[in-house]
């Protein structure tokens, strides 16, 4: 795909920055391009069937486990992408989560891993809105964006 006959590419990476009295924790978020790897990690769940008037089945998606089993997978794959963000990271390692194994992928075991390490909350807020960032396009950005085309478009309609 081209638009405007350029390939738009994926967007940069994000620095994070935390200041610390001593030294500056460096994260380093990378857009997460391909779901691939966790899709074949953790299949989307199904629907139970069920019987309806005329004795055929349908899928269904009102069944309380099915739609837990659908927001577990969502907060799964929120954790794998944040997990898979932070991999340019220079000598980050995890003690709990682990992006092979499901069960790991908690949001309590993220912020687990950020408390036992010692950032605080905000600090971790900072993280996650970066590596957000790196994943697509905050308010801020939409905003500034916008501004700027608008500001093109009405200078071209001037002249």
């Amino acid at each position: 795909m081209k638009i405007a006959g350029q390939n738009p590419g994926a967007p940069e990476n994000e620095i994070i920055v935390i200041p610390r009295k001593d030294i500056n924790i460096i994260f380093i978020a990378q857009p997460v391009l391909d779901y691939e790897e966790f899709e074949t990690l953790c299949p989307e769940p199904h629907a139970p069937q069920k019987r309806v008037p005329g004795g055929s089945f349908i899928r269904d998606v009102t069944d309380p486990g099915y739609k837990k089993d659908v927001e577990a997978r969502a907060s799964r794959q929120s954790i794998w992408m944040m997990f898979k963000s932070l991999e340019p990271t220079e000598n980050l390692t995890w003690d709990v989560l682990d992006p092979t194994n499901p069960e790991t992928l908690t949001q309590k075991n993220f912020e687990k891993e950020f408390r036992d390490a010692g950032f605080l909350p905000f600090e971790l807020n900072r993280i996650v809105a970066g590596i957000m960032a790196a994943n697509g396009l905050d308010e801020s950005r939409v905003e500034e964006a916008r501004t700027s085309f608008l500001a093109t478009q009405q200078a071209d309609n001037e002249q």
